[in-house]
């Protein structure tokens, strides 16, 4: 990550980061529901936000984390559709 960047993502705010994350969901569902969740990549949610993909991942690992599948071969999706 250049500096430019850690210093822009440092200086976001609350309010700013939730918009990111909510922006990064909205696209991944919109994307799922034309694709399909396996014919879905990191990098098309990432282009049409015109992010970068490990952005994405980023925040697919924060995911993971908060329900504890980080050293679990537990696919996410999966999970989350246990938890309905």
């Amino acid at each position: 990550m250049s500096t430019d960047k850690a210093e822009e993502r440092a200086n976001l705010t609350q309010p700013e980061k939730v918009n990111t994350r909510e922006k990064i969901l909205e696209t991944a569902i919109e994307l799922f529901s034309e694709k399909g969740f396996n014919g879905t990549t990191t990098k098309e949610i990432a282009e049409l936000l015109q992010s970068s993909p490990r952005a994405i991942e980023f925040h697919r690992n924060n995911l993971r984390k908060k329900f504890g599948l980080t050293n679990t071969k537990t696919n996410l999706i999966t999970h989350l559709l246990t938890l309905n």
